[in-house]
């Protein structure tokens, strides 16, 4: 995520990353994302228009995770 955070961004990671914390980390594994859904995740934040915080990770998180149960549920019927 934070490879991705600053190739988008065009920026030093030190200027606009902050460390995640144990329990957004744990979030994030928990469901068990892909590569290209943290690389969402991430754009989510960039679109936007957030810095690279655990409040901005889990909202953009949870977007996601809707948008894959709505897409689920859309291909049952």
């Amino acid at each position: 995520m934070k490879n991705h955070w600053v190739k988008s961004k065009g920026t030093q990671l030190k200027v606009t990353h902050k460390k995640i914390s144990a329990l957004t980390y744990l979030r994030l594994k928990l469901n068990k994302f892909t590569q290209s859904d943290y690389c969402e995740i991430v754009q989510k934040m960039i679109l936007d228009g957030d810095d690279f915080t655990d409040k901005s990770v889990v909202k953009s998180m949870k977007i996601l995770k809707s948008s894959k149960e709505a897409f689920k549920k859309y291909q049952k019927e």
